[in-house]
């Protein structure tokens, strides 16, 4: 009662492990974000606090906020299990991250950079050059990969250098800014597919993924109504045409989230390291298109580059915009009830896999294993496969 009425005061407050934690005047520091823990508030967070977090973290920083024993927490039998099962996964070593797997991915996702440059600067027909921008494409996608591992904090384990890992496969290498990513995909992963929460199938006016949205909601993560007006209501209806088309040009619109949220947001981690990183950006793209000879070849490498792209990331789509959705922070164990589903649960519910072969899998980038990702959001991209395996239960 006492942390229900916090929250009702706009305090943030939440519970992991049976004690209170408040991080009311400390949220818009959280590197993950601020929206991941305002959408806890007054919640149990024991699971997803635990999958998200190294041990460590508990360890040094929670004491901080601290501030008294739930004796009335109860902790459901599916969370309990979960939590178990993430211990076994931890002792089979999951989270051991193979160094060389991600030099040959790094190695490999850089090398499609310099053919690319290679046929803009080192060939001379027009063939080639618009072959550069189809690799440059292919290099955009893959190394959006390299800054997923990174930003999950899933390649070194060690947060300070996987952030300088995520500076420079985000803003450098692909002008993503990884501080708006974080933002935006932990809270994807911790309200998965909630219409008024989830900014990942927030897209009025132009798709709307459930009759949800039919309606003006007001978007808690971009604190404004995403209104269903007339011209929601056009595309709306034709958006199974337009969908390639509008993902074709879809990637100026992430630099545009990624520079809105590095110039008007009150607190950025590391806020003008990636202001830099990204102008860089821009500088060495621009400059490899301009070395071609004509302007009409420029403006073609640099439209090929972001339309092909911008069709190669439906991958991220496929796994999701088929699976349940709802209205609220977190999923209810059923229609009007008063009790959230737990975190294992939500994520089976809202989460789907992907067949894919030895053919397909440089398109998911590890991610047809969705579910598995999902669950435990560190994992290094090499063993979720194994734990798709492993932890199969009836």
């Amino acid at each position: 009662k006492d942390i229900e009425r916090m929250t009702n005061e706009n305090e943030i407050v939440f519970v992991i492990n049976k004690k209170a934690y408040r991080v009311t005047n400390w949220v818009k520091y959280h590197p993950g974000g601020p929206e991941t823990i305002s959408n806890y508030a007054g919640k149990d967070a024991t699971a997803v606090f635990n999958v998200f977090h190294p041990e460590e973290v508990a360890e040094k920083k929670l004491k901080n906020f601290y501030i008294g024993d739930v004796t009335d927490a109860e902790v459901d039998n599916y969370t309990k299990e979960f939590l178990d099962l993430h211990q076994e996964v931890k002792k089979a070593g999951m989270y051991n991250t193979s160094v060389f797997y991600y030099i040959i991915k790094f190695v490999w996702v850089y090398s499609l950079w310099a053919l690319s440059a290679y046929l803009v600067l080192g060939r001379e027909s027009y063939a080639e050059h618009m072959l550069g921008a189809f690799v440059m494409a292919w290099f955009l996608q893959q190394v959006a990969f390299l800054g997923h591992d990174s930003g999950h904090n899933g390649v070194s384990h060690y947060r300070d250098i996987d952030k300088t890992i995520g500076l420079f496969v985000g803003p450098f290498s692909s002008g993503i800014s990884i501080a708006w990513w974080k933002s935006n995909h932990n809270t994807h992963h911790v309200v998965t597919n909630s219409v008024d929460h989830d900014p990942d199938i927030q897209h009025l006016p132009v798709f709307c993924v459930n009759h949800r949205l039919f309606k003006s909601l007001y978007s808690y993560y971009y604190k404004r109504v995403m209104d269903f007006d007339a011209a929601a209501k056009l595309l709306i209806r034709v958006q199974h045409y337009l969908f390639y088309p509008i993902m074709s040009v879809a990637r100026f619109n992430l630099y545009f989230q990624s520079l809105n949220m590095l110039f008007t947001r009150d607190y950025v981690e590391r806020r003008w390291a990636e202001i830099v990183a990204m102008f860089s950006y821009f500088t060495w793209f621009t400059v490899l298109a301009m070395q071609l000879p004509t302007w009409g070849e420029t403006v073609s490498f640099i439209l090929i580059s972001h339309m092909v792209a911008g069709i190669l990331h439906v991958q991220i789509c496929c796994s999701h915009f088929s699976m349940d959705t709802f209205q609220g922070p977190l999923l209810r164990e059923q229609i009007d009830s008063g009790k959230d589903l737990d975190f294992f649960r939500h994520q089976l519910a809202t989460s789907l896999n992907i067949d894919s072969n030895w053919m397909t899998h440089w398109f998911h980038g590890g991610l047809q294993f969705q579910i598995e990702h999902h669950l435990f959001p560190r994992l290094p991209r090499h063993s979720l496969k194994y734990v798709k395996v492993w932890g199969t239960f009836d």
